[in-house]
């Protein structure tokens, strides 16, 4: 098997390696998780409405009071749009989504602690609507107009759809929580909820091109000058993957560099001979 022509051209005579099962874009697994982020954002924002009464109850404040920390998550919401696609475009659209949340978990499971209403404002008000208001549709335009090039409208409904399934999910289940385990149940499955959506790191390993080191096939060709005087490379390398071939000759390249070899070939994708540049 012939690994190159002297004329820098792949050999297309070279039997086409076995087809590989194809595997789902990464970009779909990608605008699945953003799915369920935005479902989960979603859930948070509607979170407020099923707690006005339960806290109502338990601490005794007004409705006014309850209120004013559902109006402003949902100011921070609309506000921190534009401000999270800056975000994203400066640090990343994973940091981003990491930190927000985490943000949401943390600020949401804290208030099953809260005694104040001030801790009300501040946990569902401010910090879960600066959270919330970075996993909006505005990360979803940016993962489609990122990842995708056809398809866009398709994908964009797709998100825009999950603002209206989160809701859909999670009011109906949070207020029957409510109903029978009490508010604090319903904070903390929030919390829980967006904990268990924060992506994991991404392993790269199965993109690490592993070969050996070119030390290791001048060493052996220079055994086989010594020991033979010549050689033919393709003998030599019929066994070894492609990357193992690209590997040797480069090798043998070298040789040739420090007038150690003289390599010839016949012609294009001909075999390759090396023998010893000493015996020439």
């Amino acid at each position: 098997m012939t690994l190159i022509g002297m004329g820098s051209k792949v050999n297309s005579t070279m039997p086409p390696s076995p087809r590989r099962a194809a595997k789902p874009s990464y970009a779909f697994v990608v605008v699945a998780v953003i799915f369920v982020a935005l479902l989960v954002g979603a859930g948070l924002r509607g979170a407020p409405g099923v707690l006005l009464q339960p806290l109502e109850r338990a601490f005794g404040w007004s409705r006014s009071q309850t209120s004013l920390a559902a109006a402003v998550g949902i100011f921070l919401y609309g506000m921190v749009g534009p401000f999270a696609a800056a975000l994203m475009q400066s640090f990343g659209i994973r940091r981003v989504l990491l930190g927000a949340l985490l943000l949401m978990a943390l600020s949401t499971g804290a208030s099953a602690y809260m005694t104040q209403h001030w801790h009300l404002v501040l946990s569902w008000g401010v910090f879960s609507g600066i959270a919330s208001g970075c996993v909006t549709i505005v990360l979803g335009a940016t993962i489609v107009n990122r990842w995708f090039e056809t398809q866009r409208g398709l994908m964009m409904g797709l998100l825009t759809a999950s603002t209206a399934t989160g809701s859909l999910i999670f009011i109906p289940g949070l207020a029957m929580l409510a109903q029978e385990q009490g508010w604090r149940a319903v904070v903390l499955t929030v919390a829980g909820c967006a904990l268990a959506v924060v992506p994991p790191e991404p392993s790269l390993r199965h993109l690490v091109l592993s070969y050996p080191p070119l030390s290791r096939f001048v060493e052996r060709f220079r055994s086989l000058l010594r020991s033979r005087g010549r050689f033919a490379f393709d003998n030599e390398v019929d066994r070894l993957s492609r990357v193992e071939q690209i590997v040797a000759f480069l090798a043998l390249l070298e040789l040739g560099k420090r007038d150690e070899a003289r390599i010839a070939q016949a012609g294009p994708f001909e075999p390759i001979t090396v023998w010893n540049a000493s015996a020439s």
